[in-house]
């Protein structure tokens, strides 16, 4: 730097020069993250829109006079579409991808070239050809039945290949024969600059192959094979589908097009969406929206044929009633079985036990139940609102002061989670929470409400322990009396109070209690003569 003293002008730009190259080094991955986040090109739509399709070899790369230099070309071995002849050269246009595929380890292979016409010598319009698409790159070589593919800004064999239909292409004699097909109907189409619509792959069920396509959209020619595709939707039972093929019939103005864009208008398919407010009222949580009815009444009012709001939303019946006789005869079984389970104790007592019991056991089933099928209950208290969640293996409690008058208890199953949460998870704002493991509470306001609410969440296994601890302890009180009154027994002690009644056996002198005689048969001696009417034991007469 002491060459520089002295010299503020070419420090500064020398500084400039270092920022931007930080700037550039720390933009790159971003610049690449949305580059990767385009639209996927499906091989018809590259074939539509290409001047020249060939199946050829690509050969190494050459040197030659200057305008020549690093210029690259294609033996024609098959002409698909376009002004070519077998065994002619194609030369392409200079391109870094290209340049590296020629260089590398793609030189000699065969492969499907989708070309377009290149102005990039101005002074020879229409000598070079380019590539057609950049996701992937217009080039499809083959390694045998495997294809490698490129992207536009990537030399790394990681793109993927798709038809129209979202089917992703792995073999290079399935890609042909598409190709072949979309050759020959783009062939016959009139002239034209060819049209293209892009499908959003998340607005797909997931059992649509275009649900899946890389980058999550695909791009596809807007022609007669789009218009069945819709045509085909329209019959699937999926509502989604239905939408799907609303938005795609719209690029087509065929009288059949039309009509069943009338008949979406009125189409009964809907999916239920959970309100983004909290609602006092049970009737207001969940909405039908139609799918097909909104994207079939988009449609028209984009071409002024219909005013007015779409008839596209509903209410929905999402909680139903809680029954009332399994609550009642769950509570006559957990009275009436302690009631007839034995003598020993009270009533009440074995009530309390058993109650407990089955109750841990009733925990246990819906901790199994709720990892298949979640479910929330939902009642009313003095214009409080709780919901009682059963998700996961959790139970989570909510109260709300919401001024709610319904007071019935009714039972939903449907939408009950938002992810790995319950549904109204997102809507709390929490002023003071607190847990540990899996235990959780907390209270605060519910968002754009000034409801207060507060929240409880615990795992079944520890409710079930809670519930376990007295018949725990009732079970363990019984085993321990029953194994002190048989070593009672077998000492010949009095088994309520353990005075040892080998000299006086029958009744205790201590308790008062009565014992049989053949309780205390093995521990009296055996030249002691048996009472009149002494009964038989299992150990022998006495």
């Amino acid at each position: 730097m002491q060459r520089w003293r002295g010299k503020p002008g070419v420090g500064r730009g020398l500084i400039v020069i270092g920022l931007t190259v930080g700037i550039l080094s720390a933009v790159s991955p971003c610049a690449r993250g949305l580059i990767r986040r385009l639209v996927q090109d499906s091989l018809e739509v590259q074939v539509a829109q290409a001047d020249l399709v060939i199946r050829g070899r690509l050969l190494p790369l050459r040197s030659g006079p200057p305008e020549d230099s690093a210029v690259t070309g294609v033996e024609v071995l098959e002409v698909l579409k376009g002004a070519a002849s077998p065994g002619e050269t194609v030369r392409l246009q200079p391109d870094p991808v290209m340049i590296a595929i020629s260089a590398g380890s793609g030189s000699r292979r065969e492969g499907l070239f989708a070309l377009r016409r290149s102005t990039w010598v101005e002074k020879k319009p229409g000598k070079l050809y380019a590539p057609c698409g950049s996701c992937p790159l217009g080039v499809y070589l083959f390694d045998d039945t495997r294809l490698l593919l490129k992207d536009a800004w990537d030399a790394q064999p990681d793109a993927q290949a798709f038809s129209m239909d979202g089917r992703r292409l792995t073999d290079a004699r399935e890609l042909m024969l598409i190709a072949r097909k979309a050759a020959a109907f783009s062939t016959a189409q009139p002239g034209g600059e060819p049209q293209d619509v892009t499908l959003e792959a998340s607005l797909f069920p997931d059992t649509s192959p275009i649900a899946h396509v890389r980058f999550g959209m695909l791009r596809v020619p807007v022609d007669a094979r789009l218009e069945r595709m819709g045509m085909a939707w329209v019959d699937e039972s999926d509502v989604r589908y239905r939408a799907r093929a609303a938005e795609v019939l719209a690029c087509f103005t065929s009288a059949e097009s039309r009509r069943v864009l009338k008949r979406l208008m009125s189409d009964p398919g809907y999916e239920l969406e959970a309100a983004s407010a909290w609602e006092p009222r049970r009737a207001d949580r969940v909405q039908r929206q139609y799918l097909a009815r909104a994207a079939a009444f988009l449609v028209f009012a984009r071409q002024h044929e219909v005013t007015g709001p779409a008839d596209a939303t509903g209410p929905h019946v999402a909680y139903r009633p809680l029954s009332v006789w399994p609550v009642a005869g769950i509570v006559a079984a957990m009275i009436a079985l302690p009631a007839l389970s034995g003598r020993r104790g009270g009533v009440r007592r074995r009530i309390v036990v058993w109650g407990l019991l089955m109750a841990a056991a009733g925990v246990a089933v819906l901790a199994w139940r709720s990892r298949a099928l979640p479910e929330a209950l939902s009642w009313g208290i003095a214009r409080t609102s709780f919901e009682l969640v059963s998700a996961r293996g959790e139970l989570w409690l909510l109260q709300v002061d919401d001024g709610a008058a319904e007071r019935s208890a009714a039972v939903r199953s449907e939408l009950v989670l938002s992810g790995e949460r319950p549904w109204f998870a997102g809507l709390l704002e929490p002023a003071h929470e607190a847990g540990a493991a899996r235990f959780y509470g907390g209270r605060g306001t519910v968002a754009r409400t000034p409801f207060a609410y507060r929240l409880v969440r615990a795992p079944y296994a520890a409710v079930a322990g809670a519930l376990m601890i007295v018949p725990a302890w009732a079970g363990a009180g019984r085993l321990w009396r029953s194994v002190r009154s048989r070593r009672r027994l077998r000492r010949g002690w009095c088994v309520a109070c353990g005075y040892d009644l080998r000299a006086s056996p029958g009744r205790c002198p201590e308790c008062g209690r009565w014992l049989s005689i053949g309780a205390h048969a093995r521990t009296r001696p055996a030249s002691r003569p048996a009472k009149p009417g002494a009964r038989v034991s299992s150990w022998g007469r006495v």
